[in-house]
């Protein structure tokens, strides 16, 4: 079925810069979702089958990505296609996914993927004579077809094809004819394949506007996306209060295809704009245990409800640091529970809870451990986990991976605990990391290297060497090209560290820029990142700093393109806007850099309660960033502000923020306001405020 006018989503059809050679549509294999049903596939494949087994594919979007991902690897010539199955009893929507499947996997292919041609045409066939033994749809009028239409679909879409693919392309319209009453012209394909094909979200979801139909698995295929923005993240939620009810109805039958969509909003919400959290799952529970639309939805059963608490938990702690506030998870977490009932709690819930509280009160998270313990006395893996995060010392910390260890050698999650504890513990050095990427890597057949312990063990890389020998045990493995964007990320930043270091022997750069110095290969890695992110342009800009602060701006705007900074950005501008050339701040067009660096911090900050607005949440870190550069360029007017907006937008400072900015306030108006919060009772202070001696100590 198609559904809904897309015109009310928030179109920004933005470009990237880009030095691909490939297709655009490759951009869509580093999609977390993806991933993750790649590596499914191989462990699938190496656990239950023999070596080069054939794999089998079914004709839907999420299987064409897996079809992309074998071409890329060269492996077509052992992909084929799962024995047809009649879709869904004939569902329109299910017939428009095969056609659209067929039709995409069609245009990639080329004069060496016959066999894979030869499969298509099979299953087309035979699903075409299926159709024609039914009765055709009321609604259908019979249209004529020739292989001229395939040849006009691919010029539509700017493609060149050779007989072969015309055939198979003919063959897949022949079957929307008998099956798709709402798709009256093989054009209409066009945005849709469009879509399907573009590298980004943005991308995706400006060649959708003003559709009057749009296929439901168009539409969650965009869901299923990873966004690289907070603009991205805010495409997505726009088009799932849209569609969301279409959705769930078109996937009835596949209750864990809408519930892969949630988890995947809700990983990148938390990630990229946690406020919006709170929100998105009180409409999604309302919507999807409603019963006005005449359906019973059955995704979100108390199963599922708790494994979200625990998978909110998880993702806080895989992307969270000191700087960052739990609240707006915690929140989002209470939502979940006041939906369930507190009787409703699995031990998967009970643990999310304790992980996520661990951040507020560590003696409350031990407590609720005991309470699940004696609720649910099954030493599960959920308890090693939590054991392992809250311990307090080295010592209980080894005790407690140790023991998990033994009983759950496969469990990836406890070698991630583990270091995370570590860092929290400030005792994951280099030399650790480099240890305990040996230990994982000598397990990769047993357990999943993600690219979160990747990014962690990465974090405390303090060195060339030390990143050089990171990437040589990748490489002596093969893997490194599964983790080349981020630990590239993390060398180039070293290179502008170092950047006025002379050169050292640079195994892995030396094969690709020889006699250079850091700078130079610094801007050679990022001038040759395939897909710029924004993270690799926040890298790019912070690295630019020290020898380019005058162009920064120019930098900026050049590379985002319009497209909404992250912290990294808005911290590189800032910092730069506190550069002197004889004195005197930089120039940024007709203004100084620092009235530039203010004005964007102001633009892109969160300044009120909206959840909706498009804005991004600082933390700590950057708000020091940001008094620092007000200091700096002695804007007292702002400074004085600071405190009401933190107000507005329900932002608790750390103690160190806090202590940051009295200091660069005038002294009077400080003590002022220090005597004021300690005159309130304790209960209504929610800020850590220090006392008059600690502020003037």
């Amino acid at each position: 079925m198609f559904h809904r006018n897309a015109s009310k989503l928030r179109l920004r059809p933005r470009r990237w810069l880009t030095t691909v050679s490939e297709p655009a549509i490759y951009r869509r294999l580093t999609d977390r979702t993806h991933r993750s049903a790649y590596a499914s596939m191989e462990r699938e494949t190496t656990v239950h089958r023999k070596q080069n087994a054939e794999i089998k594919l079914k004709p839907s979007i999420a299987h064409m990505l897996l079809w992309l991902r074998r071409k890329q690897e060269r492996k077509l010539c052992e992909t084929t296609l799962n024995p047809q199955g009649l879709p869904l009893l004939f569902k329109e929507a299910a017939v428009t996914e095969v056609i659209l499947f067929h039709i995409l996997t069609c245009l990639n292919s080329g004069a060496a993927d016959e066999h894979w041609l030869d499969c298509q045409l099979a299953q087309l066939r035979f699903l075409h004579s299926q159709l024609q033994k039914r009765k055709l749809p009321r609604e259908l009028s019979p249209q004529t077809l020739t292989l001229e239409n395939a040849f006009d679909l691919a010029r539509a879409l700017e493609a060149s094809i050779l007989e072969k693919q015309a055939s198979v392309i003919f063959k897949s319209l022949a079957c929307m004819a008998l099956a798709c009453p709402r798709i009256r012209d093989h054009r209409m394909l066009v945005p849709w394949i469009r879509s399907l094909s573009a590298p980004r979200i943005t991308e995706a979801c400006a060649e959708l506007a003003n559709l009057t139909y749009i296929p439901a698995c168009v539409t969650s295929d965009i869901l299923l996306r990873t966004p690289l923005s907070i603009d991205e993240i805010a495409l997505q939620h726009d088009l799932w209060h849209t569609f969301i009810e279409p959705i769930a109805q078109d996937s009835h039958e596949k209750r864990a295809y809408v519930a892969n969509i949630i988890e995947n909003l809700l990983f990148y919400t938390a990630q990229f704009d946690p406020r919006r959290l709170e929100h998105f799952l009180s409409f999604t529970l309302s919507t999807l245990t409603s019963t006005r639309s005449g359906f019973h939805f059955k995704v979100m059963t108390h199963e599922f409800v708790n494994a979200l608490i625990y998978l909110l938990a998880l993702t806080f702690i895989k992307n969270g640091s000191s700087s960052l506030s739990p609240m707006p998870i915690i929140k989002a977490q209470k939502v979940l529970v006041e939906f369930l009932g507190h009787d409703k709690l699995t031990q998967k819930g009970y643990v999310g809870i304790a992980l996520l509280i661990s951040h507020e009160s560590r003696e409350k998270a031990t407590r609720l451990l005991k309470i699940t313990k004696s609720h649910f006395p099954d030493h599960s893996d959920l308890i090693h986990i939590s054991s392992i995060y809250l311990s307090n010392t080295p010592e209980e910390l080894l005790h407690h991976f140790n023991l998990a260890i033994v009983q759950y050698p496969h469990s990836a999650t406890m070698w991630l605990m583990l270091a995370k504890k570590l860092q929290q513990l400030q005792l994951l050095t280099e030399v650790r990391s480099q240890k305990l990427l040996s230990e994982l890597l000598a397990r990769k057949n047993d357990i999943v290297i993600s690219k979160d312990i990747i990014l962690l063990l990465l974090g405390p890389i303090e060195s060339i060497n030390g990143i050089e020998d990171f990437i040589h045990a990748l490489e002596k493995l093969g893997l490194f090209v599964k983790y080349q964007n981020v630990v590239l990320n993390k060398y180039m930043a070293l290179l502008y560290r170092y950047s006025d270091e002379r050169s050292v022997h640079k195994p892995y750069l030396d094969k690709l820029i020889r006699h250079s110095s850091n700078i130079e290969c610094a801007r050679f890695l990022y001038q040759n990142i395939k897909w710029k992110t924004i993270s690799s342009i926040g890298v790019m800009l912070n690295g630019e700093v020290n020898h380019r602060p005058g162009d920064l701006y120019e930098l900026y705007c050049s590379e985002l393109q319009g497209n909404i900074p992250d912290e990294a950005c808005l911290g590189a501008l800032l910092r730069a806007s506190t550069k002197r050339a004889d004195g005197q701040p930089y120039t940024w067009g007709r203004l100084y850099a620092p009235q530039v660096a203010v004005h964007e911090f102001k633009k892109y900050v969160l300044n009120g309660k909206d959840a909706n607005a498009v804005t991004i949440l600082a933390s700590n870190k950057l708000w020091q960033v940001y008094i620092h550069a007000l200091r700096s360029a002695d804007y007292t007017a702002e400074l004085a502000e600071i405190m009401r907006w933190w107000e507005r937008s329900l932002f608790i400072p750390s103690r160190s923020t806090l202590m940051l900015l009295l200091r660069a306030l005038p002294i009077e108006f400080s003590e002022r306001h220090i005597k004021h919060a300690h005159s309130l009772p304790r209960t209504s202070r929610s800020w850590p405020w220090p006392t008059i001696e600690d502020f003037k100590g």
